[in-house]
């Protein structure tokens, strides 16, 4: 019995690879943009003839980050001896944040008893939130950046989680392109 306590930590590590989720979240890209957005209404109707009465323009200006990266859920590593397969999604936006210090309005005109109401600001604002979700998503060359981002973070945590228990691993990726 007291020859086999000392042996019983020699056997065969395993690896873990139980941090494949904070890796994910640490390979995530933020973009920053800089970005306008315009709301107008034109007068109407008799509004026309009187002041414009009901006329409305602003132009609004902000910054924002956009971030870029995997699903860390739908990420699966299947380790087979020393060859690792590796399941990925591509990138995909994360989430889409305006930096509210940033909004100023750098043109403001309207017609006589015609305010720009908070509601048409904060519309205009979410108008605005959305085109920057649509452009990131239709850059396809930030999102493949992304995507490789999020493979070399990978690379390297398998490497290191390799080394810690003494087998170099030969890495297969798979891009999920349903995930």
């Amino acid at each position: 019995m007291i020859i086999a306590l000392p042996l019983a930590g020699c056997g065969k590590k395993e690896a873990d690879f139980s941090e494949t989720k904070a890796i994910c979240e640490l390979a995530t890209l933020k973009c920053y943009y800089h970005n306008t957005s315009e709301l107008k209404q034109e007068a109407s109707g008799i509004g026309k003839v009187f002041g414009n009465i009901g006329y409305k323009k602003a132009w609004i200006e902000y910054d924002g980050i956009v971030k870029l990266g995997i699903d860390a859920s739908k990420v699966k590593i299947e380790p087979n001896g020393n060859k690792v397969k590796v399941y990925v999604p591509n990138a995909t936006i994360l989430g889409v944040d305006i930096d509210v210090d940033s909004i100023s309005e750098t043109v403001s005109e309207t017609g006589w008893f015609t305010k720009i109401t908070t509601e048409e600001r904060g519309e205009t604002q979410k108008k605005a939130q959305e085109d920057m979700k649509m452009k990131a998503e239709n850059n396809t060359a930030l999102l493949s950046q992304a995507t490789q981002r999020a493979k070399d973070t990978l690379k390297d945590y398998i490497i290191n989680v390799g080394a810690l228990i003494g087998v170099e691993y030969e890495i297969e990726w798979v891009v999920d392109e349903n995930a």
